[in-house]
């Protein structure tokens, strides 16, 4: 609550990519409850928006291997999955229109990296063949490994976003500009 108000000084759209830590005292239902989102994605944990011509997707892979929503702490950092019924919504997503996409997710879809496997989707394969199949995603950013990562994979730009614990101001920060 105490970041969602300074959040609120900001005067412009907010949209929040779920991450595991969200959860680590609270469930996701708490955690969307206590945030300010635009209407569009007010209250879900997945969704798309528009802006400017380009189609913003957000993906929340905070599941445990059952499917079942990362809960108050009840999860494993090591185990993330985009389920079977959000898998259906981004097919169609990808669908839907012809302007260009951008994906955001906590955690790791470029598949092709050597970075540790703990920290990658478990199905990204399946995701990812999705993003390639539309030809209209531009980049993925994602977080997740502290250190920061990029990659191109089938004309996909992958951006991992430094963790703002691996260093001091202002290398290390909890934004970006791209």
């Amino acid at each position: 609550k105490e970041i969602n108000s300074v959040l609120g000084d900001y005067n412009k759209p907010i949209y929040h990519v779920l991450g595991n830590h969200d959860m680590d005292n609270i469930s996701k239902k708490d955690f969307l409850s206590n945030i300010t989102s635009p209407s569009e994605c007010r209250g879900k944990n997945y969704y798309s928006f528009k802006v400017r011509g380009i189609k913003f997707i957000v993906l929340d892979a905070n599941y445990r291997l059952d499917g079942t929503d990362y809960d108050s702490g009840n999860y494993n950092w090591e185990e993330a999955l985009i389920p079977d019924h959000e898998m259906e919504w981004l097919a169609q997503e990808l669908k839907e229109g012809n302007e260009p996409v951008i994906v955001f997710t906590h955690q790791l879809l470029d598949t092709d990296s050597n970075i540790y496997k703990g920290l990658y989707i478990r199905n990204a394969s399946d995701v990812n063949k999705l993003l390639i199949q539309s030809k209209r995603v531009l980049a993925v950013f994602q977080g997740h490994h502290h250190a920061g990562a990029y990659s191109i994979q089938d004309n996909i730009h992958y951006f991992t976003m430094n963790g703002i614990i691996e260093g001091s101001l202002p290398d290390s920060n909890s934004y970006a500009i791209v």
